[in-house]
């Protein structure tokens, strides 16, 4: 079994830039695990644990999926809370072209994970809660970069990754590349 989702990378440019960023974040101490920069990615569809059958039907649901490349620019910065509480924080694309290419790959995988959250916000993950602890400096941290710009990039392909779960955080590798 193999712990698989499908994914947009990121640039290298993206990623040189967002390791300040990064770094910043990280010296807050708000309890957060910061991802790392060679991990930053868009998820298009997670798809969890499948057997070598399943990951053959995905090659094929994918080999054929073409779309034209297009440029998003990375602008802003978000989370994801419950009840007050920022549980992710963010990078985002506000990018039609994106929201549809990520509804149309889901589309083809709806019988074997089906979406939780309707509403799609395309997002690089920065960072995910850990402990409970200096909210306010996360949430004067997000008010401090709201207006930054993280760059632009082109789509042009999307990856199918398996996901490997380590006490060290997750490794992650490229199985298949379409576009």
């Amino acid at each position: 079994m193999k712990r698989v989702f499908i994914a947009i990378p990121i640039s290298e440019e993206i990623k040189a830039t967002l390791v300040p960023l990064l770094n910043e974040l990280d010296g807050l101490d708000a309890g957060f695990k910061i991802v790392k920069p060679e991990n930053l990615h868009f998820t298009v569809k997670f798809l969890d644990e499948v057997n070598d059958q399943q990951l053959e039907e995905i090659k094929r649901r994918l080999s054929p999926f073409i779309f034209s490349p297009f440029f998003i620019n990375l602008n802003k910065i978000g989370y994801f809370a419950i009840a007050d509480l920022i549980k992710v924080l963010w990078i985002g694309a506000e990018d039609k072209n994106l929201v549809k290419l990520i509804e149309q790959v889901q589309a083809l995988f709806k019988d074997i994970r089906e979406e939780e959250c309707h509403k799609i916000v395309p997002h690089l993950t920065l960072a995910r809660m850990k402990f409970k602890q200096n909210q306010d400096l996360l949430k004067q941290f997000i008010i401090k970069h709201q207006h930054d710009s993280f760059g632009r990039m082109e789509i042009n392909k999307f990856v199918l990754y398996e996901s490997i779960l380590t006490p060290n955080g997750p490794i992650y590798h490229k199985l298949y590349t379409f576009g």
